[in-house]
């Protein structure tokens, strides 16, 4: 077992510094170039969305300039925060340290996370980070019982929704299952919940101020457009109808993202030795456990509920993608499947080493980088920048 926590750390530091090396290459989505002109225009929100990510992008702009490597650094910032969460909600979970680790970096080194945490580093990050922060303080809660937690949870929940609206659902699923579950109801009957929820709605009153100054357009712009309209030009989905727009939400983003997981899930769920296990773990991390399976459910069944109507894409919700590899490393941590986390975890991180690379040379967007970085918007660290302008240059030719 001190093999494989040293194994771990070595991998982790290592992809630390190839992450941060990458952070001078990589060239950065058309999206995070959108948000990085928030940043420069600092208001309480915005008409597409809440302010966090223009917040978080100004802060690593002030020290490293107005550059791609302000943008990037904001992505590994909040990846490494994201995995010390995870690291802590493992703990939580089983009362090991040094397990945390292990399902820490099955979640950073997965392609996809490594794509949209560092390629487009937008508000899904941030949305991330504060739902796991939410979901570790009410994991706390449920196990420790302190009140203390009921107001991190406030918190934590304030600068999720300052993040991205759509965390109302993870927090209304939060809601719904202590509601459901008898024994923690209770806390509905502490006016500590309550002051939480004033908490909550107090740090995201900036929203509510925009948007009353602006005649709600960034919840209307939301609730009328964006999910129904827009997320089908982005994916490139107008052409589909009826229940193949269901089929492209289970296809492309349950199937295709996260077919791996579902594959491991289902192989430990058939296991023998199932029954056993269960019976092993103690109440109170079953109650915990369930939380977060309940929330994989409800995300997944919001969206499906939805899709026949707005054709939406669940790979963009980094959340629900996180949740299951959380769910599915606990389980392979039950099974001391040491061997498998390291295959996974080692192969994972050579994909999206591929992938960065590839994306510090090829730009995803050739017409918003030219725009952005080639014409000096924005500085660029990267060597590649010449070749690439070449490249761009004989397309047009």
């Amino acid at each position: 077992m001190n093999d494989f926590q040293g194994r771990l750390k070595n991998i982790f530091l290592i992809y630390i510094l190839l992450l941060i090396t990458f952070s001078f290459l990589l060239i950065p989505n058309n999206d995070s170039y959108s948000y990085l002109s928030w940043s420069q225009n600092l208001q309480l929100s915005y008409f597409d969305g809440p302010p966090m990510i223009a917040y978080a992008i100004r802060l690593f702009t002030t020290f490293f300039g107005n550059s791609t490597l302000a943008i990037n650094l904001t992505g590994v910032f909040v990846a490494l925060l994201s995995a010390l969460v995870i690291t802590q909600i493992i703990k939580t979970l089983t009362d090991n340290s040094k397990m945390g680790l292990a399902v820490a970096l099955l979640w950073i080194t997965y392609p996809f996370i490594t794509r949209y945490l560092f390629l487009n580093v937008t508000y899904d990050a941030l949305e991330t980070l504060f739902n796991l922060l939410v979901l570790l303080f009410a994991l706390k809660y449920i196990k420790f019982r302190q009140i203390k937690y009921i107001y991190c949870i406030g918190i934590a929940a304030g600068c999720l929704l300052l993040s991205k609206y759509s965390g109302i659902i993870s927090l209304s699923a939060l809601i719904g299952y202590f509601i459901f579950k008898r024994e923690l109801r209770p806390i509905f009957k502490s006016y500590h919940f309550y002051l939480s929820i004033l908490i909550c709605i107090i740090i995201f009153m900036p929203v509510i101020i925009w948007n009353y100054e602006h005649n709600w357009a960034s919840f209307l712009f939301q609730l009328k457009y964006h999910v129904w309209g827009n997320q089908a030009k982005v994916s490139k989905a107008n052409d589909i109808h009826g229940i193949m727009k269901v089929w492209y939400y289970i296809g492309n983003g349950v199937i295709g993202s996260l077919v791996a997981y579902w594959v491991i899930l289902i192989y430990l769920f058939t296991k023998k030795q199932l029954a056993n296990k269960i019976k092993q773990i103690p109440y109170t991390q079953k109650l915990m456990l369930d939380l977060i399976l309940t929330l994989i459910i409800a995300i997944f069944l919001f969206w499906f509920i939805l899709s026949p109507f707005c054709r939406v894409n669940i790979i963009y919700m980094l959340y629900f993608t996180t949740l299951v590899i959380i769910f599915a490393g606990y389980w392979l941590l039950q099974y001391n499947y040491t061997r498998a986390i390291l295959f996974i975890i080692l192969i994972s991180a050579t994909i999206s080493i591929v992938k960065l690379a590839k994306y510090s040379i090829v730009p995803s967007d050739n017409v918003t980088f030219k725009q952005n970085t080639i014409d000096k918007k924005v500085k660029s660290y990267s060597p590649f920048n010449e070749y690439i302008n070449k490249r761009i240059s004989q397309k047009k030719n």
